[in-house]
């Protein structure tokens, strides 16, 4: 958690339990399930002598998403009853986006998290945890003024993984712990 002006954001991640859960998901949206925003000037009413000067013109829609798909699995459970357990997850979506030229910008992804917990004796406590994200989109930049032939990569350059973290909990008693 960061205590700063702005967004304030605290993730936790799920973690195995003493009983394998796995969960999966998809989501599928294209064109044909958004609303059509291209408004012609007749559909906006007539220019009257009052607001001749302020009359509307033809309405284009803006950048939107043109497809989408989705999918993820995600599990976890014990290894040993009680003192190790693991929980982990795959994501792959897909975003298409067209711009207001209906010049497609697509991000293509793929994340992943890993999670081992111990407790290898009574009071201590071990976590491990790996993420990554990883987002490639193709596209970036189009627009009126730069055609596509223009466009670049976008990817992450960064090391793997994104974020990574290991932890060890002792606890001596009711107000003290390390």
């Amino acid at each position: 958690t960061t205590a700063t002006g702005g967004v304030v954001l605290n993730m936790v991640t799920k973690r195995g339990t003493n009983q394998w859960r796995p969960s999966g998901r998809f989501y599928y949206a294209d064109s044909d399930t958004r609303s059509d925003l291209n408004i012609d000037e007749s559909e906006l009413g007539q220019a009257g002598a009052w607001n001749r000067f302020n009359a509307q013109t033809d309405f284009t829609q803006g950048n939107r998403v043109d497809f989408l798909r989705d999918w993820g699995v995600e599990g976890g459970g014990p290894v040993l009853r009680d003192r190790l357990w693991l929980w982990g997850s795959y994501a792959d979506p897909v975003i298409r986006k067209l711009t207001n030229e209906d010049f497609i910008d697509e991000e293509l992804g793929t994340a992943w998290n890993f999670k081992l917990n111990a407790m290898p004796y009574a009071g201590n406590t071990f976590t491990a945890f790996a993420w990554d994200d990883d987002k490639i989109n193709h596209g970036m930049g189009v627009s009126s003024l730069r055609p596509p032939e223009t466009a670049w990569e976008k990817s992450d350059t960064g090391s793997e993984p994104t974020a990574w973290k290991l932890e060890d909990t002792q606890i001596f008693n009711s107000s003290f712990f390390a």
